[in-house]
């Protein structure tokens, strides 16, 4: 399962970004640095409809985990 972190899109999409997550069943954390994805392999064609549709800026892939 990939993580993926992405800065949060423009305050006026953050709601639908999230329910859209939520409805396609795609887990996700907000963080202070965005939101952080955990994406499971059949999700990845769900993401790349999201990515496009809320214009999201990935800003790192599989990051170090913290405990």
């Amino acid at each position: 399962m990939p993580t993926i972190v992405v800065a949060p899109p423009a305050p006026a999409l953050r709601m639908a970004f999230m329910d859209a997550m939520e409805a396609d069943g795609i887990d996700y954390d907000r963080h202070t640095d965005g939101y952080w994805i955990y994406l499971r392999e059949s999700q990845t064609e769900t993401w790349t409809v999201l990515v496009s549709k809320f214009s999201l800026r990935i800003e790192d892939t599989d990051p170090p985990a913290f405990f």
